[in-house]
């Protein structure tokens, strides 16, 4: 094992790596970094929300977790959790330091419940 690659500088440069690694390496941090776009950061559906500035799903969108677990409950899976590595941050609007767990639980219900309006 090359111990020079075991740590990445914020710079995201790998000395005497070609260039393409670099390249996957910066589309990698892209891809993790992305901020969402979406017109559900103003919906006042998540005003309601607990606030929520700490751990893993700080700064996440929190209407991309209601999205999320509106597909989940719409499905009824079995095991609903919020994904937080799929979410993208955002800071913006109504979403901004709300619980991205609240939001996918509000999600999971409105899911299911609509899931039942659906069988007909």
């Amino acid at each position: 094992m090359n111990l020079s690659l075991a740590f990445i500088s914020d710079g995201l440069i790998v000395p005497g790596k070609e260039d393409h690694v670099n390249l996957k390496i910066n589309a990698h941090k892209e891809h993790c970094m992305t901020i969402c776009k979406q017109s559900h950061r103003y919906n006042t559906l998540f005003i309601s929300l607990p606030y929520d500035q700490g751990g893993e799903g700080r700064h996440k969108c929190c209407g991309c977790a209601y999205d999320q677990g509106y597909r989940a409950g719409l499905a009824r899976t079995g095991q609903p959790w919020v994904d937080l590595s799929a979410l993208p941050d955002s800071q913006a609007g109504t979403v901004r330091h709300k619980s991205p767990q609240a939001a996918f639980a509000d999600g999971y219900r409105d899911g299911v419940r609509d899931s039942y309006r659906q069988v007909g």
